[in-house]
């Protein structure tokens, strides 16, 4: 990142967009003490510290865990974060620039994961898209409403997002849900068929 370049920008009143490829706080947690990293059971990758969420996780079977107090390997407590991820870049940003707003709101968080990737729609795999905040969440007595055209709890808006995505869904055999999340905020879950239709094919090879 340059520096310079964002200064002039915000300076100007204008909006700087950076782009990072890595979700979560850091790719993986490494054992100053012996070199070990923390990795899945089931595809032997690492586990991506997600500072946030308090936990790690695997992005193509979606394995979860809570960051241990130390090393399974040698049993030290010098396990530290490596890498740079989207959430460690918003806390590194706010701290360069503190007058900055970040992501549209200083308090709001969107996270937007992919499960089950790794095979792609050509793989035979379910793709399911996570789209969590940490908004106010959903009224429950309202939940069963979020898929009714123009309905919406905000006082600008149209309230057509959910209610076009599911009808774009239920027309390619995709699914989506929506729940509130226990820590706060809401989650939506998309669905994608995992067979290619043959225009899909076609374009990929």
């Amino acid at each position: 990142m340059r520096r310079p370049a964002v200064d002039r920008t915000l300076a100007a009143g204008e909006q700087a967009l950076l782009l990072l490829n890595r979700r979560g706080y850091a790719p993986f947690l490494l054992c100053h003490d012996c070199g070990a990293t923390l990795r899945c059971p089931n595809c032997d990758i690492t586990l991506t510290y997600s500072l946030v969420q308090r936990s790690l996780r695997c992005h193509y079977c979606d394995f979860r865990q809570a960051p241990p107090d130390g090393c399974n390997r040698c049993g030290g407590a010098g396990l530290f974060p490596e890498g740079m991820g989207t959430e460690r870049l918003e806390e590194e940003l706010g701290q360069l620039f503190p007058d900055a707003r970040l992501n549209g709101h200083p308090t709001r968080r969107l996270a937007i994961d992919e499960v089950n990737l790794a095979g792609g729609l050509l793989g035979g795999r379910p793709v399911v898209l996570v789209i969590e905040d940490n908004g106010p969440g959903i009224p429950p007595d309202r939940r069963d409403e979020v898929f009714r055209p123009f309905f919406t709890t905000k006082h600008r808006g149209s309230g057509l997002g959910l209610a076009i995505a599911k009808r774009i869904l239920d027309g390619h055999g995709g699914t989506i849900a929506v729940e509130n999340v226990s820590e706060g905020g809401a989650r939506v879950c998309i669905g994608l068929p995992a067979d290619a239709s043959p225009g899909l094919e076609a374009s990929a090879s």
